[in-house]
């Protein structure tokens, strides 16, 4: 059996935060501490916290944002920047922002 997103997970119905951390790490970290206290019912998609070890991460992502209702996206002063010098298309399935 592939592993992947279960029902379990709960993600359906909820929040995905993707972000920068070396552009926008204090500012997003600011936003989860509120969601956390304003909407206790939500699960919020954290990648370091909730990416399984192991299992494909690109596939875990797509999967998991396919089932969550709001995708927050945290574009930084230094967002473009970081893209720009990033190989384009080479790397693209690697940069987990960009997807």
């Amino acid at each position: 059996m592939k592993e992947g997103v279960s029902q379990e997970d709960g993600f359906e119905g909820n929040i995905f935060v993707s972000y920068r951390r070396d552009d926008s790490a204090d500012v997003v970290g600011r936003i989860l501490d509120r969601l956390d206290v304003a909407i206790q019912d939500r699960k919020i998609f954290r990648d370091i916290d909730d990416i399984p070890l192991g299992i494909d991460f690109v596939e875990y992502v797509e999967e998991v944002i396919g089932k969550t209702s709001l995708l927050l996206v945290a574009i930084g002063p230094g967002w473009l920047g970081h893209f720009e010098a990033r190989a384009f298309p080479s790397n693209h399935r690697t940069d987990f922002v960009r997807l």
